[in-house]
This record gives C-alpha cells, structure tokens and sequence, in this order.
C-alpha cells in the first residue's frame, strides 16, 4: 500500500482558514513540505484533524469533541470545514468533515475511487488496515511525543513495532480462529437438548473468562506496582536518613545552645546577688541618700538623742524622798514629775533610736566613693547577659522547630508511608505466586470471584466445556486452533525478535551519523520502551534532552524506512526539532530526507534555525514552502505586500516560498 498526502483545506474552524496543497505542477507530491504555523494559527488543532479524518475517527466524534474545533473567536460562525485529500496505491480520494456546531453534529463524506461519493468515511477495503488509528498515529506524529518512547512505565515502543510491522495481523489471525471456533459451537449447540443447563454452563464460563481478563490486567498492573513501590522505598529511606543526619547535626547544636543558656543563668545570678549587695547601701543608688544620711545623724547628736531624758528616770525620782538636786520630795512635787514624765520618751523608742543612731553610723563608715560606679557597672553587665539569654533562647527555639519540621514530617509518618509501599509490593507479589499456582481445594463450586489462578480457572473452563458434549470434532478443532494460536504466538514473538535486532543495529548506526555531541547514545534494547546502554554523557542538559528526543526520533524514522519495504507512508510531524539542539537538527534533517519519500511538517518559528534550510538542501529543490499566519495588527505589513505567493483567507493569509518563511517574524514570538 502506497499512502500519499496531497494536501488540505479548512475554513471556519479554530484553525486558520487555508488551503495547503503538497504536490509540484505535475500533481506529484513533493519530498519535502514545510509548513510555518505558530501555535494561534491552529498547528495542533491541524495535527488532529489531519490524523482522525485519515484513520475516520471524526465519524465517531461526540458533542464534546466537535465543539473542541469550533471558533472561539468566530461565535456567529455555525458551520466548519476540513478536507484531507489523499492518494492510496494511485488512486485520490477526498475525505471531508462538515461540522454543524449549532447542532453539534459533523457530516463525514468520502469521494473517489469506484463507488463515488458516500456519506461515510469509506476508503478501499485494501487500505483500511494502514489507516488503522494506532498505525496512523505513527507517521501524523507530535514530536513532542516522541520522549514518550523513552518512558519505561507507559511502553510505547511495543505499539509502534506492532503497528509499523503488521504485526497486529496474527493478532486479527488469533481473532478469526476464535471467531470460527465459536461459530462451531454454536452448531454443535444444536446436539444439546438441556438448553437450560447449556444456559447455565455458558454463564459460568463467560464469569470464568471474566475473572481471568480481571487476573491478567491485574498480573500486568502488580509488575508496575512493585517497580514503583521500590522506587518510592528508595526513595522515602534516603529521605529518612537526610532527615536523621540533619536532625542529629541541629540536635548536637541544641545541646550546646542549652548549656550557653544554663552558663548565662548562673552568670545572671551571680550578678543579681552583687548588685542586692550594692543595694544594701541605699547611699550607693544616689549621693543625695548618703547626704540625708549624715544630716539625720548630726541632728540626732545635736539634739543629744536620746541620752537619759527619758520617762523612766522621771518615773524613777518621784519614787524617792530626795531630789537629784538634794531637796526633798513631797506628794505635791512628786505629783508633777509624773505629769512633766508625759512628755519625754519612753525606753522603747529609745532602744530604736540608739539602734538607728548606731546603724547610720555603720553605714556612714562603710561608704565608699567606688559604689555608684560598681551599681552601674554591674547593671550593664546584667544587661549584656540578658541579651545574649535572649538570642540564646531565641536560637534554641529555632532549632527546635527545625528538629521537629526539618522534612515537613516525622519519622513515623515516614515509616507508615514506607510500610504502605512494602505492603503493596508484598500483596503484589503474592498475587503474582499465586496467579500461575493451582489450587487443589479450586472446584465448580468455587466462586469466580475468589480464584487467583489463570491455572485454576482455565482448569474450571475446560471442565465445563467438556460438559457441554460438543463433539468430538469440535475438541479436535479446539485442539488445533490452540496449537495454531500456539504457533501464530511464537511466530509472532521469534519475527519481533529478529525486528527489534534489525531495528537496534541500524538506528544504532544512524545515532553515531546523528548525535555527534559528546558519546552517541546507544540502544540496548527495544523492550517496550528504547532503553539505553548508558546515559549521554552530555554537559549541557539542553543538549541532553535534545539527543534523547533524536534517540527516539531516529527510532521512528528508521522504524518506518524499515517497514516501507512493502509498503509506502508519508511522515507528517508535528513540531519535529523543538527540543534538538542546533547540530542535532541538521542532522536529523539529513537523516530524515534519506529515509522517507515524503516528509510534512508543521513548524513554529524558534525551529527554522538549523533545520529548515538543511531539509531544504537535503530534498534538492523537491519542496513545498508554506507560512500561515493569521491577520492581526502584527501581520498587517505582511499583507501590504501585494506579491502573487500570498493568498488572502477570511482570518488568515498564506504566502509560498523559503524566503518569505526565513524572513517572517512576530514581535513576543520565538
């Protein structure tokens, strides 16, 4: 089967209005076909119209999906359409979409070939298979999507052998024994009079086979699980041991921080203690005190207080006959002694005026001129202490709570999350012990549910089925479909072997032409993803995903060169050199126009460089030369230049030609 893209054309969609035509005056199409079509004139939205229209996927489209391509811009627009226009071995068909976005509906019409126009995506039974939606998919390719070969957890490389190669043939051969098998059956029902029991045994077997597509989705989920479960154990251990490590480094220094704070307490207290010392002397807070404190004392002298005025001695003579002055007492003399004793003091002050007279005196003695100093001097070192004690404290409760959040979480909620994952491995591991093991306790009583056997159910299968009595013929064509099944397997196995050998050879001779950057990467195998022999050894990271993106690139180019022996597809490609450095471009232009005999590609402006004059070089003038662009203020100057390349639409323009595609800018693009 030849595939030839001639071109296409849409108007009212969310893409720009254009018509692109792929082929020379001579209705041929061309090498090389390069379109400049930045991201608001639609490139993605082509992609997927070009891919579904081809592969008749927009037949199936729901609501959702046809008003993913109406016109934001374009509210009063109710109507949109899209024209792929292909040749299939020679002959050139039109596959159209007319949408209806006011009901939501789209119209799918064919035309050519021998049957005319029909309603109906309708391309020749012959080509069918090559426009099967997962080989479609592989040559109208995103480029971006290429890295996807590269990811071990989604198995890419797989689907695109099967589907470059026909490989998916043995599957459909599988299909059609099965299919015969099954009609057999249903002749042999006929033999069977219990229809009721037949019934019966068909509802178990359907469960069986049920269960069995649960176990084996499962079996394929548990391999996945156990490799994402050792990589998050891995993980989650080097965080508890980061996290321990830098616990213990900011525990060592809590420790040392507490004990500064316990040496600033002692010091504090030492200081409090002197300076209440220093406070004892009240003359020592200020000099005006110790002055008072002399003034009081000479008063107290000059008033000779207190001495023996007091009323105890007065108290004391008007008890005797005799004066102290030698006269003697009567009642009437000693009467106004005790009335003049009412006016002195009595023995109790005293005692507390000789006990401050003598503590003043102390204390006048005992000052020294150095006190006031000393206070202060002590009050500002107190001060000091303090405020080292207050960054010191306020340094352990940083640390603190850095210990406590130094991961954002514990240890503990470490462990749980590491116990989860060990509990998933382990249960996925005991499922995959258990699928392949039999159960001799499993019979037909057991319930579907509960087998985790294939062994076992496949046992059960084969029981019932030898129960429904199909004959002996039907056992023996059972037996060879299974046998052929068997073969069409390993026929199927041994073919891709030696494919993906053929593949590994060859694109690991096409990377050393390709990546010429540091080592060129080399695969080692193609075993549902491309898995390398080592990592680039590449400095720059730029570089570095560029040559994994060329890995998988030349994978794809060299994948359908190799499976165009028979057949013949166009390669359309969707951004093909965004992510691949300027030498690798150049490169893979040169690899690309080697290998394919018609090469579309969309590009946006940041891809020109380094690669669209190469491919240019490369197709020796066979080329095609395409800028879109819509109309805007940006582009208007565009416009202004009246040249015979440029075809005006409703919202957009299209201008043939390298130079003009070279030349073409946006201001705030790349």
């Amino acid at each position: 089967m030849k595939i030839e893209l001639l071109g296409w054309s849409c108007e009212g969609i969310r893409a720009a209005d254009m018509k692109i035509d792929l082929t020379n005056k001579d209705s041929e199409v061309t090498k090389l076909s390069l379109i400049l079509l930045d991201n608001s004139g639609g490139k993605t939205t082509t992609t997927e119209l070009i891919r579904d229209t081809l592969s008749g996927r927009t037949e199936s489209y729901d609501e959702e999906q046809i008003m993913h391509f109406a016109d934001e811009e374009r509210l009063d627009n109710d109507n949109g359409f899209f024209q792929l226009d292909v040749r299939l071995d020679g002959e050139v068909y039109n596959f159209i979409n007319n949408f209806n976005f006011k009901e939501k509906t789209v119209q799918v019409i064919t035309k050519g070939g021998q049957l005319g126009t029909q309603h109906k995506w309708a391309p020749p039974s012959r080509a069918q298979a090559f426009l099967d939606n997962g080989l479609v998919n592989l040559y109208i390719y995103d480029g971006e999507q290429t890295k996807y070969l590269m990811d071990e957890r989604r198995g890419d490389v797989e689907t695109v052998v099967d589907n470059i190669y026909q490989l998916t043939e043995f599957e459909k051969i599988k299909i059609i024994l099965d299919s015969h098998l099954e009609d057999e059956q249903k002749k042999a029902k006929a033999t069977i009079t219990n229809k009721s029991a037949l019934n019966a045994l068909e509802t178990k077997i359907k469960k069986l086979k049920s269960r069995r597509e649960e176990l084996e989705d499962k079996y394929k989920k548990c391999d996945k699980d156990i490799i994402e479960a050792n990589k998050n154990i891995e993980r989650l251990n080097k965080e508890k041991k980061d996290t321990s490590a830098d616990t213990d480094k900011k525990s060592k220094r809590l420790e040392e921080i507490k004990n500064e704070i316990k040496d600033c307490e002692v010091k504090n207290n030492q200081i409090l203690i002197e300076i209440l010392q220093l406070y004892k002397h009240p003359f020592s807070i200020s000099k005006s005190i110790e002055n008072e404190y002399r003034t009081f004392r000479k008063n107290l002298d000059e008033q000779k207080l207190p001495e023996s005025s007091t009323r105890a001695f007065f108290e004391e003579t008007a008890k005797k006959d005799e004066c102290i002055c030698g006269e003697p007492l009567d009642q009437r003399k000693k009467d106004i002694i005790l009335k003049k004793s009412e006016a002195f003091m009595g023995d109790e002050y005293t005692e507390f005026l000789n006990a401050m007279k003598s503590s003043v005196s102390e204390s006048i003695i005992t000052i020294k001129d150095d006190h006031q100093e000393l206070l202060d001097e002590k009050t500002k070192e107190l001060k000091v202490n303090n405020d080292a004690l207050y960054e010191k404290n306020n340094e352990k409760d940083e640390f603190s709570a850095a210990i406590q959040g130094s991961s954002g979480r514990s240890f503990k909620d470490i462990d749980e999350e590491i116990n989860k994952e060990r509990e998933t491995k382990i249960k996925a591991e005991m499922f995959k012990e258990k699928y392949f093991t039999t159960n001799q306790y499993v019979n037909k009583t057991t319930h579907p549910e509960s087998i985790n056997s294939v062994g076992d159910i496949d046992k059960l299968i084969a029981s019932y089925e030898a129960e429904m009595n199909l004959g002996q013929s039907l056992s023996n064509l059972r037996k060879k479909i299974d046998l052929i099944k068997s073969l069409i397997d390993r026929c199927k196995e041994k073919t891709k072997v030696n494919i993906k050998t053929n593949l590994i050879n060859r694109i690991n001779e096409d990377l050393k032409k390709t990546v010429n950057q540091g080592i060129p990467p080399q695969i080692e195998s193609l075993d549902g993803y491309i898995k390398l022999k080592s990592k680039l050894n590449l400095k720059d990271k730029k570089v570095n995903v560029g040559a994994e993106l060329a890995v998988a690139y030349v994978f794809l180019i060299t994948a359908l060169k190799e499976a165009d022996q028979a057949n013949q597809f166009p390669l359309f490609v969707d951004s093909p050199a965004n992510s691949i450095g300027s030498s690798i471009r150049e490169n893979i232009a040169k690899l690309v126009m080697a290998n394919t005999s018609q090469f579309i590609c969309l590009i946006q402006l940041g891809e020109r460089d380094f690669f669209v004059n190469k491919l240019d070089e490369y197709s020796k003038g066979n080329s095609n030369m395409y800028t879109v662009f819509r109309k805007t203020k940006e582009t208007q100057k565009y416009l202004n230049n009246n040249s015979e390349n440029l075809k005006e639409y409703n919202n957009s323009a299209v201008v043939t030609g390298l130079d003009f595609l070279n030349k073409f800018y946006i201001p705030g693009t790349v």
